[in-house]
């Protein structure tokens, strides 16, 4: 293996970390952190500083560039990206852009790379304006497509999650996983629990990037790294009342309602549930295997109950907290969250005003 100089630019989330761990053992490997970090690794290198800001991502390039491959983790207004492709694209030998498998229209066959994208099909004009998630992915795209060059990888994953990330639904645990842990109900809606979707462990998606760097077979590419095996949303929920039954003893009741409607009482984007979490998530992987080789990915009912047990038997603490959610859900449920478990009179009046 020839080593290759790499730039990773803000990897340190679910995806970022196990490519690190990849990555840095064979290859001179750089990072963009907004925080200072060090590493006993000498290929590995923390730079310290904002990846958005041009000027940063412009003295990288001239002090430690020319890299083989950037890997961008960053999220951008399509604006945004715009004003800094031609930059990126001359950085490197290869870019890595991570788009995400929410740009695909509804389909009831498995997701394959040149499925329809919302972007091109849907017919909702309003929809069609705003610069929602799944249309601004597809719009960056469009710029790589159209941008003259064939130096890049377009990388589609969709729901990944570890240990710090376990999504139920359209909410981070943060909500859902901070009252389960208090014996509080949870509320959830039939018609998005009956709907397939597809988890991928954070580090399958990492395996499948380290796989496509420097991969030539991948220049001019989109590809979803997804895990092979869908399940329905009313199973995963399953799987987490199982493991905090196991690890706790506690088995939260749930609320169920016919409608996913409620979620636009606590959640501003909507249209990620409409365009996409009440569509059957499944996708073709002949693409992944044919440029990566094969893999087998953590079975979704194995790598959530691993990462939520990890998550309660080391009693890591919650990230910032949602408390509409909690009002609006035990509104719903007749419950009550105790002050003492609101840290801040800011949050409780947010609690209080959104409760009665």
């Amino acid at each position: 293996m020839v080593p290759l100089r790499i730039l990773l630019l803000g990897g340190t989330g679910a995806m970022g970390v196990p490519l690190i761990n990849l990555l840095a053992p064979f290859h001179e490997v750089y990072v963009t952190s907004r925080v200072a970090r060090t590493s006993k690794m000498l290929t590995l290198h923390y730079l310290q500083g904002d990846a958005l800001e041009n000027q940063f991502l412009d003295q990288i390039l001239k002090q430690y560039g020319p890299f083989d491959a950037i890997v961008d983790f960053m999220a951008y207004s399509t604006q945004a990206l715009e004003t800094r492709l031609s930059l990126l694209l001359s950085g490197a030998k290869q870019y890595v852009y991570l788009s995400s498998s929410r740009v695909y229209a509804n389909s009831e066959q498995p997701l394959a790379e040149d499925s329809p994208r919302l972007l091109d099909v849907s017919t909702d004009q309003e929809f069609l304006k705003t610069e929602e998630y799944a249309l601004e992915k597809a719009r960056q795209e469009n710029l790589l497509r159209s941008s003259g060059t064939h130096h890049w990888t377009i990388i589609r994953p969709y729901i990944t999650y570890n240990t710090e990330r376990l999504q139920l639904g359209v909410f981070e645990k943060e909500s859902w996983l901070f009252r389960a842990i208090r014996g509080r109900t949870l509320l959830f809606p039939k018609d998005m629990a009956e709907k397939y979707t597809t988890l991928t462990f954070g580090g399958d998606v990492a395996w499948g990037i380290s796989h496509l760097i420097g991969n030539p077979r991948a220049l001019g590419e989109t590809v979803h790294i997804t895990a092979p095996k869908a399940v329905r949303w009313g199973e995963i929920l399953e799987i987490y009342r199982d493991t905090l039954q196991k690890i706790l003893n506690i088995r939260p009741a749930v609320h169920w309602t016919d409608s996913s409607e409620w979620i636009k009482n606590v959640k501003k984007d909507y249209d990620a549930v409409r365009y996409d979490r009440l569509y059957d998530r499944r996708f073709d992987n002949q693409k992944f295997y044919s440029l990566c080789g094969p893999y087998k990915f953590v079975a979704p009912e194995v790598g959530l109950s691993q990462c939520l047990e990890q998550f309660l038997r080391e009693k890591r603490p919650f990230q910032k907290l949602h408390w509409k959610y909690e009002a609006y859900v035990d509104r719903i449920t007749d419950e009550e969250t105790p002050f003492d478990e609101i840290p801040t009179s800011e949050a409780r009046q947010r609690y209080l005003e959104n409760r009665w």
